[in-house]
């Protein structure tokens, strides 16, 4: 009788869940860093910044490796992402105007300044996944990691894409003859 090989977490796992526990883990840390409960009204401020937040600061580093062809593990992305965030607390001044689009432009800077070191990271880790993939043969080929950027990327695209207003026909109540 064979046994069956014990899945790796990361197999078990759908682009879905991973790019939303991503979410969820960046937003908790944006919302318990940024948005202190401390403060009075924090949780209605952050409860408005959301889809700001979502699109601006949790998905457009998925969306710019993407674009880029970079693959990262979902970890080392959360790694990066917790590091940038808490870097711009540090560093971060009283004076924020729009929390979100400093946020925004924190994260976007980031990801600008440390392109080759990331492009050079992902290219080798590319290359390597390539190299063992052609060792092992089309077996394993069928069991690739889910790709969870571009999840990230449909649900900006989900959130962008403009909601159809129903238009109201105006009903007169005397018909006209011409």
């Amino acid at each position: 009788m064979k046994r069956k090989a014990k899945p790796s977490p990361i197999e078990t796992r759908d682009a879905h869940q991973i790019s939303q526990e991503l979410t969820d883990y960046l937003l908790d840390l944006i919302r318990s860093k940024f948005y202190p409960s401390s403060c009075p009204g924090a949780g209605i401020t952050f409860a408005k910044d959301l889809p700001r937040l979502k699109s601006w600061v949790v998905w457009w580093p998925a969306k710019w490796l993407r674009e880029r062809g970079i693959p990262f593990a979902p970890e080392r992305f959360k790694a990066i992402m917790t590091k940038c965030l808490l870097d711009a607390q540090m560093h971060g001044g009283e004076n924020i105007a729009y929390l979100p689009g400093w946020l925004h432009t924190v994260v976007k800077r980031h990801w600008m300044y440390n392109e080759d070191a990331y492009y050079a990271e992902g290219k080798d880790l590319r290359n390597e996944v390539d190299r063992v993939m052609k060792t092992l043969g089309p077996v394993v080929a069928a069991q690739r990691a889910p790709d969870w950027q571009a999840d990230m990327l449909a649900a900006s695209k989900l959130m962008k894409a403009k909601k159809v207003v129903p238009v109201k026909v105006e009903v007169k109540d005397q018909l006209s003859l011409f």
